[in-house]
């Protein structure tokens, strides 16, 4: 269904149908061509901006993780070296932190 097209248009007749789909699809793979192209992305700035974010937040309050740190999910050295600043979470990693820490924080 991710079409780019609003569900009142697919029910057009069929060609008319098949020309917006491909309109819609040939934008997103223009635009995504230019952002490959180009090695940046709108989504690449704004994860890494949350990432950012995150860290920095949890790094003025370490207290928050030490629900994750018990899960042994995650190695405990690693968690105190990204806590000291020396390591830094791929944006994937610190989305999984995230949610460690929501699912544990109603405990």
């Amino acid at each position: 269904m991710d079409t780019g097209v609003r569900p009142s248009a697919l029910t057009a007749p069929r060609p008319v149908t098949a020309a917006r789909t491909a309109r819609a699809q040939g934008g997103k793979v223009w635009t995504k061509t230019r952002q490959r192209i180009s090695k940046r992305g709108e989504a690449v700035s704004v994860t890494s901006a949350l990432t950012r974010s995150l860290v920095e937040h949890w790094r003025a309050e370490p207290y928050l993780l030490e629900p994750v740190a018990g899960t042994g999910l995650l190695s405990r050295e690693w968690l105190d070296r990204m806590l000291a600043g020396s390591a830094v979470p791929a944006p994937a990693t610190a989305g999984f932190i995230a949610l460690l820490e929501a699912a544990l924080d109603g405990r």
